[in-house]
């Protein structure tokens, strides 16, 4: 039987305008369908792929906008632990500082026999002053107490000026360097204080720190007190008084002394001290008046 022969496939293509010019015809031979199929089989190919990339390369982006906004968080985080290290030294700086002038712990240059196993007792002067417990997290309370206590204990030192050797009769030097543990005319609730608000101001600082004259002139009093312990008055003169109370030991009992003097030893002594500290006043036409107003380190 006579084989039949294979004729070519080919396409006709017609294109009829909608106006009305003559139709378009053409014919598409087996190569150039073969071609066609190959560059759509290639489109097909290049179509999937592209979609794959595009949805891998939006998921990647996602994923970066992802982290770029962990490692922001991350970053603040960071600082905030940084902030916290460093509030944590500062702090653990001030509690070291607070002990060695309470004389709570000694630096090693002060030998053991000199430790005073009553110094401990100036905690109880801060104690008073702790904030009380608020409603919150033990961490917020935590800051907070820090926060407050260290605004309360105010470090103060003296400070050299000109003003304290030209005016040397005026009480402008700081007795004592020391903590602020309590301001003047401060309402206290303390009940075994006998005055109603605190006419001076308290430096708490390790028993035995020299105690110093804050100004030149003439002790009028240097006696044991029931309340106020060893208690030394100068006269500077136009009505002004100092008084320096609850000192460990009288260094002076009389005469007169110059400014910067040493006139005392700072101690715990009296009825109404709760802690080594100095009770310092100022008397001015005979009233008190505030020692800021004096002090050159408290302005």
């Amino acid at each position: 039987m006579e084989k039949k022969k294979k004729i070519p496939k080919q396409v006709s293509v017609l294109i009829i305008p909608n106006t009305r010019k003559e139709p378009i015809s053409f014919t598409l031979k087996p190569g150039m369908l073969r071609l066609l199929k190959i560059v759509g089989v290639l489109l097909l190919f290049h179509s999937i792929g592209g979609g794959i990339f595009y949805w891998q390369y939006a998921k990647v982006r996602s994923q970066r906008n992802r982290l770029q906004a962990e490692n922001t968080q991350l970053r603040q985080e960071n600082q905030k632990i940084h902030d916290i290290s460093a509030k944590f030294a500062e702090l653990s700086r001030f509690a070291e500082k607070l002990k060695e002038s309470l004389g709570v712990t000694a630096p090693a240059s002060i030998d053991h026999a000199e430790k005073s196993p009553d110094s401990s007792a100036g905690l109880q002067e801060f104690a008073l002053q702790l904030p009380q417990k608020t409603d919150g997290s033990d961490h917020s309370k935590m800051w907070t107490g820090l926060a407050n206590l260290e605004g309360k204990l105010r470090y103060i030192a003296h400070q050299s000026s000109l003003f304290q050797d030209v005016f040397d009769n005026k009480p402008t030097l700081l007795p004592v360097d020391g903590f602020l543990t309590l301001d003047y005319d401060t309402y206290n609730n303390r009940e075994f204080l006998n005055r109603e608000r605190h006419i001076g101001i308290d430096i708490a600082a390790k028993i035995g720190t020299v105690v110093k004259a804050a100004g030149r002139g003439e002790i009028i009093f240097a006696n044991w007190t029931p309340e106020l312990g060893n208690l030394i008055i100068i006269y500077h003169g136009d009505d002004t008084f100092s008084y320096y109370a609850h000192n460990e030991r009288l260094l002076k009992t009389g005469g007169f002394v110059s400014k910067g003097e040493p006139i005392a030893l700072l101690g715990n002594s009296g009825l109404t001290s709760s802690g080594p500290h100095l009770h310092f006043e100022i008397w001015q036409n005979g009233a008190p008046v505030d020692p800021k107003k004096y002090l050159l380190a408290l302005q």
